[in-house]
């Protein structure tokens, strides 16, 4: 059998899977879309039997209304250190279905995010429990479900009416407007913070979301938005095309500064003068008349590129 290998770049390191042919790792990738546009393919480094690896002991998580609310499943503190879970991106998929692949993030607390398509998969509800285990490579394995009771006569309980059933919302049936319009497969990278080396900005909402995630990294905090009755209120007149996007906080000083978002450093003086604001944030700082901006400049690809290098690439695949 032909084997091929899949990486998975995460926040904590990068991890292996394995499956059954390139051809099949590419229609996963067509056919997954956005959610797992990160999987790259790999040459053939070698076989690993998955059903070999060693599995950690089964963990019970027994699913309440708030995990379900949250699209979350609660792994805990304890559980995470008995198994070396480490907080970041990780793999979970279910014993004996080959086809069943998602990506979620663990955090620091011991929730395990972004786990909608598990719910849906194992129509999963309040009451129910399943066990998992953890594979060598870190990832985990869903390898029981045992349904509660109390939802196969949930209908019928005479107490339905003070115990409302939390349930994920329907599929709405009218397809997406990808499907209904037959739009062109064309790959986007998903916006994560250990994909921003090769993740880039469409528009200025798009470097909005990716300053939040690299401020910790900058001299600026986010304070909020600028509106013209807001900017008013503090004594600043803007019209609506020269009206700067956000507040900062500076860290070193603790001022205020009146900050501009652009894609492009290059784009600021289109509709904004040099003295119109304190600072504009950028994905890319590509003017050559420094005289056209503010006196403040942050560019944010450098920034993205430092901080994936140095944090979410701590591992290199190993060949087995």
């Amino acid at each position: 059998m032909v084997m091929t290998q899949l990486t998975i770049e995460s926040e904590q390191k990068e991890r292996t899977i394995i499956s059954e042919s390139r051809a099949w790792a590419m229609r996963k990738r067509k056919q997954w879309g956005t959610p797992f546009a990160c999987l790259r393919v790999f040459p053939k480094k070698g076989v690993i039997n998955m059903e070999q690896q060693a599995m950690q002991s089964n963990y019970e998580i027994k699913i309440k209304g708030s995990y379900i609310k949250l699209r979350s499943l609660y792994i805990g503190i304890d559980a995470m250190q008995n198994l070396s879970l480490s907080a970041g991106q990780i793999l979970i998929s279910i014993q004996d279905d080959e086809d069943f692949l998602i990506e979620g993030n663990l955090n620091s607390a011991g929730y395990l995010t972004g786990m909608t398509k598990l719910y849906r998969k194992l129509e999963l509800k309040e009451g129910d429990s399943i066990f998992f285990s953890v594979s060598d490579t870190g990832n985990i394995v869903i390898t029981s479900i045992i349904k509660s009771p109390i939802n196969e006569s949930f209908i019928s309980s005479q107490n339905a009416d003070a115990m409302p059933e939390i349930t994920l919302p329907e599929i709405p049936l009218t397809g997406t407007i990808f499907e209904r319009k037959n739009c062109k497969h064309i790959h986007f990278e998903a916006f994560r913070p250990q994909n921003l080396d090769v993740w880039k900005p469409e528009t200025e909402v798009d470097v909005f979301l990716a300053f939040g995630v690299l401020q910790e990294f900058t001299d600026y905090i986010y304070c909020r938005g600028a509106s013209l009755d807001m900017l008013k209120k503090i004594g600043l007149i803007y019209t609506e095309t020269s009206k700067p996007d956000a507040i900062l906080i500076d860290r070193t000083t603790d001022q205020y500064l009146i900050a501009e978002w652009k894609k492009l450093s290059s784009d600021y003086k289109k509709n904004h003068k040099a003295d119109e604001a304190d600072l504009v944030v950028c994905w890319e700082d590509n003017e050559i008349d420094r005289t056209k901006l503010p006196p403040r400049v942050l560019e944010l690809r450098s920034i993205a590129k430092e901080v994936v290098s140095k944090m979410f690439r701590d591992t290199k695949i190993i060949e087995k």
